[in-house]
């Protein structure tokens, strides 16, 4: 199965943005991919410590999906770059909200949904 990674802004949002992490959480489980939510992580470390194991979380996603008000956090961006340096598909909070609410409407059944493929985005676009 493929790993999906949730990034997006924590430091500074009411209960460290937890719900939102949650909420894509779930959505995403409704695909076969493993869920990977930083938002579980323990207490107690450091940006840096955090950021080591957010990385290797990246390093195994396939996916990663940035939610509202990523470009505004440090750790977010630095996932950001990091993905794409890695060649990650990157995928938007309002793709994957967007794909599901159009998917409802669909007489298909949910595990044959796949991915939003509306702003997938490769580092080789960048180069």
């Amino acid at each position: 199965m493929k790993r999906i990674y949730i990034a997006g802004p924590m430091t500074g949002y009411p209960g460290l943005n937890k719900l939102a992490f949650c909420r894509m959480e779930q959505e995403l489980s409704k695909y076969d991919l493993i869920v990977l939510n930083p938002a579980v992580l323990p207490h107690g470390l450091d940006h840096d410590e955090y950021m080591h194991m957010c990385k290797a979380m990246i390093d195994v996603a396939a996916y990663v999906v940035f939610l509202h008000g990523w470009e505004h956090s440090r750790g977010a961006k630095e996932e950001y770059l990091y993905a794409l340096n890695r060649g990650k598909e990157i995928i938007y909070e309002d793709d994957v909200y967007a794909y599901t609410g159009a998917a409802q409407h669909q007489e298909t059944r949910q595990e044959e949904y796949s991915l939003p493929r509306v702003r997938r985005y490769r580092a080789a676009a960048y180069a």
